[in-house]
């Protein structure tokens, strides 16, 4: 799937990715580990558009993430193996 984003979207998805790595990092003064990095940003990033618009910031999207764990490992090992 990462092989059919155009090189600019890619390399824009890199740099993302090192950022959350950093801020990942840093886990013991910001709080942000890798599992919360990863529920924040998965639904912005690897959800179809549509979707996300229609449950965008609320408690229905929660839901559909929490019910949804698994979705979250391929964002939590981007930000883990940056």
């Amino acid at each position: 799937m990462l092989l059919l984003l155009p090189t600019e979207n890619l390399a824009l998805l890199r740099d993302l990715m090192k950022l959350l790595h950093l801020t990942a990092s840093h886990v013991a003064q910001n709080k942000m580990s890798a599992d919360n990095l990863a529920t924040l940003f998965t639904p912005h990033l690897l959800c179809p558009r549509r979707v996300s618009n229609l449950i965008n910031h609320s408690n229905e999207k929660r839901e559909v993430i929490y019910d949804r764990l698994d979705s979250l490992l391929p964002m939590k090992f981007l930000v883990t193996n940056c």
